[in-house]
């Protein structure tokens, strides 16, 4: 794969369910498979048929590191 042909990727920081961490990471390690990949296909499963609106007008996004006001 070419550098033109790369995806963007983004690193964001969550905090989970201690549950649901544990979870995923033996999901990653029986099915050999990183986190994030795991990761990666729940969400494109969740999200595969959702489409939504752009942010209206005047709309800021909150800066990184800090909560939203």
């Amino acid at each position: 794969m070419s550098q033109t042909d790369q995806i963007e990727q983004v690193r964001k920081t969550f905090v989970l369910d201690a549950e649901l961490a544990d979870k995923l990471e033996k999901d990653a390690f029986w099915s050999r498979r990183s986190i994030k990949d795991v990761l990666q296909n729940i969400l494109e499963d969740h999200y595969k048929n959702k489409e939504f609106d752009p942010y209206p007008k005047g709309y800021k996004k909150p800066a990184v590191g800090r909560k939203p006001q």
